[in-house]
């Protein structure tokens, strides 16, 4: 029996890549009303040629459909990469050659396997289905059920932070 040590540099941080700043400015002067059923896109360029390692997408309990793509500046294609349903079970996904996701269904969480590549000039785009279905508006804060949130987080290697918050 052997075994190997393989070098690979440090992943860093995907960076910000959230929602927060442009939700907060907006739904904080313009909550989510009450029976409001809106999607809500959010997108940031990708600067530098490198792949993403992880996603972490998150919302709170008005958060019914996370879905996360990247638009391909080569060809304008848009390619899904990362889908969740449920607040209470925050997915996470790697993009390498050993983890085998598991594949975009209905009403379950779901990624890409594989090696994920990106391009300087590529897009970043995720969105939130949230369901106002509480009798209060919605504001951009840390609070599960009355506060909202649109957030993606993960690694990188070779690309610039991705930081799309707005200061």
């Amino acid at each position: 029996m052997s075994s190997a040590l393989a070098y690979a540099p440090r992943p860093t941080p995907l960076g910000r890549a959230s929602a927060g700043a442009a939700a907060l400015h907006l739904w904080s002067f313009a909550p989510i009303a009450p029976g409001t059923k809106q999607t809500y896109p959010y997108e940031c360029a990708i600067k530098g040629d490198g792949r993403i390692l992880s996603l972490l997408g998150h919302y709170h309990a008005h958060g019914k459909h996370f879905t996360a793509s990247i638009r391909r500046k080569a060809t304008g294609k848009v390619d899904k990469v990362f889908e969740m349903y449920d607040f209470m079970d925050p997915a996470t996904f790697e993009y390498d050659t050993v983890s085998q996701n598991p594949m975009f269904t209905a009403s379950a969480p779901g990624a890409v396997s594989g090696l994920l590549d990106v391009k300087d000039g590529d897009v970043l785009m995720w969105d939130c289905y949230i369901e106002n279905d509480s009798n209060v508006g919605l504001t951009y804060t840390n609070e599960v059920k009355t506060g909202e949130m649109c957030n993606l987080w993960g690694s990188s290697l070779g690309i610039m932070p991705v930081n799309c918050v707005i200061p």
